[in-house]
């Protein structure tokens, strides 16, 4: 890996014929074809670690490519300044400064943090706990929901069953409830439960 990434950054143009080597071919704000060159913001990182302080772009401004399903947050697409998002990054030798949307708030993120970051993201996102997280959820709400309307299914069928709704039991069971009712209200027995009884005076009461 280390033998590709020597070769990365030996392909990548250099100065002299990059077409922003000297001062007169410095990017404008009219003048962005360099940026075909960089594809992503591995590529810029890649410049930046070729060149370092000697690079003639000083700066790359980057939008998050567009998030589907899977979560992307460490990849970004270089940029004109005229097109960044209002959640934009701008990648410098020194790291990447974080422009938040609406607040226009900023965090700074070292760029050797970044890619220490980004890597052990990309290793937790091949583990099969989180490659398969939104897949497996939506197994499980699918299968809660299916199991939820069979019960539905089921209640339905034995209520349309049950002694209890029908009419010709209607009165039997208002009548049993009543006797049930008078009978947790009224005590059997007069038993004092502050009283000590003798085992005689228990079976006479």
């Amino acid at each position: 890996r280390a033998r590709e990434k020597a070769d990365f950054i030996r392909s990548l143009p250099s100065p002299q014929n990059s077409g922003y080597s000297s001062s007169h071919n410095m990017p404008t704000f009219t003048n962005y074809s360099f940026l075909d060159e960089f594809k992503t913001s591995n590529d810029v990182i890649m410049y930046f670690v070729r060149h370092g302080h000697n690079a003639d772009v000083k700066a790359f401004h980057c939008n998050l490519i567009p998030q589907g399903v899977n979560f992307h947050p460490y990849e970004l697409v270089p940029v004109p300044p005229t097109m960044v998002n209002d959640e934009h990054f701008i990648i410098s030798m020194s790291g990447l400064v974080h422009v938040e949307a609406d607040t226009l708030d900023t965090e700074f993120t070292p760029l050797g943090e970044w890619m220490r970051e980004q890597s052990i993201f990309n290793l937790l996102v091949k583990m099969k706990l989180f490659k398969y997280f939104l897949t497996n959820k939506m197994f499980r709400l699918w299968k809660a929901n299916v199991g939820h309307n069979r019960y539905k299914a089921v209640r339905k069928k034995l209520a349309a069953k049950l002694i209890f709704v029908r009419p010709m039991f209607t009165a039997l069971i208002q009548e049993l409830g009543a006797m049930r009712q008078f009978v947790s209200e009224n005590a059997l027995t007069a038993i004092n439960p502050k009283m000590q009884y003798q085992l005689e005076e228990f079976v006479d009461i």
